[in-house]
């Protein structure tokens, strides 16, 4: 079967999509088991948790949308459902991370002494209820007749996507309010300052899910629910812009993180430089590299504060 130029590119991108998130959330995962302590932190799990959703997206939903691309007739029925199934229970699964992500910043902020004395049971219990909420909602299809497909669509649409982004929105507002108020209270600026820096980056990665999936959901709503004859014969490039960006939000995480989190950066750079070693015949253990990326770091910083401190010190001298 002969490809027009467009779904080659469309392959392309989808197998470079995959690569990517395949490779980016197995660094995550690899950076929170192996890294120091300091990304052992309860915001963390729950990424892990979101980064465990979207490897598996990038194991199974995407490479048989890939693969229904190349020749949907190697595509039987059953493929189909277990496709739809895995798609729905990844999905929904990341989305309750996000809004996992967004209340445990928000009672950090909100109530730092109460979320300091936290336990990570509690925590292993909210990942455990997200997948829970996944498989319930995933399977629920089955018992579903086709009749009643369009109200299932709507009760994802609610449930999964429109409720958990009204608890993300209202999260982040009392995070910044809460924040600002902090500001005026100076004992408090290096933690505010540490606050607003992850929740910085929550909401870049809950920006970012944004783009990439509400032309998924806004394409299935109309589809569904619009009685126009034009509504129910979407172009099929609108449909495969839509599948991109969903599965683009899987490789997101580790961009997002290697560029914003300090900490992930340095494993990801201990990552990087212990396979350089490797390569150019040298031993080095990936322990041995992430002590030498955080002490550079840390000298780095120290430098700077220093030259500040000089600067600070001629200013003085000169008044």
């Amino acid at each position: 079967m002969s490809k027009s130029t467009l779904e080659i590119f469309e392959v392309i991108i989808l197998i470079s999509i995959d690569i990517c998130a395949l490779t980016g959330n197995c660094m995550i995962i690899l950076a929170f088991i192996i890294g120091p302590k300091s990304l052992k932190t309860l915001t963390n799990y729950f990424v892990v948790n979101l980064a465990v959703a979207d490897l598996m997206v990038a194991i199974l939903p995407l490479p048989f949308w890939i693969a229904y691309h190349i020749d949907y007739n190697i595509i039987n029925r059953n493929a189909v459902y277990f496709f739809i199934t895995t798609d729905v229970l990844f999905g929904i699964t990341s989305i309750l991370s996000l809004t996992a992500i967004s209340l445990e910043r928000m009672f950090a902020v909100k109530f730092p002494t109460r979320h300091f004395k936290l336990s990570s049971a509690l925590v292993f219990i909210v990942i455990a209820f997200t997948w829970f909420i996944g498989i319930v909602f995933s399977v629920t299809q089955f018992f579903i007749s086709f009749q009643n497909i369009r109200w299932y669509i709507a009760f994802l649409l609610v449930f999964a996507y429109i409720f958990p982004l009204f608890i993300i929105v209202v999260s982040y507002c009392i995070i910044f309010y809460a924040i600002r108020m902090m500001r005026d209270n100076s004992n408090q600026d290096g933690k505010t300052k540490q606050e607003l820096r992850v929740a910085k980056t929550i909401s870049v990665i809950i920006g970012l899910f944004l783009i990439c999936w509400s032309p998924f959901f806004i394409l299935n709503t109309v589809h569904l629910f619009c009685k126009d004859v034009h509504c129910s014969m979407l172009p099929l490039w609108l449909i495969n812009i839509a599948k991109i960006l969903h599965y683009s939000n899987s490789m997101m995480n580790f961009f997002v993180y290697g560029y914003r989190s300090p900490d992930f950066r340095h494993v990801f750079r201990a990552f990087l430089k212990c396979r350089l070693s490797l390569m150019q015949g040298r031993e080095r253990s990936l322990s041995e590299s992430i002590n030498l990326e955080q002490s550079s770091s840390f000298k780095r910083e120290r430098n700077i504060e220093n030259s500040e401190e000089v600067l600070v010190t001629l200013a003085s001298d000169e008044i």
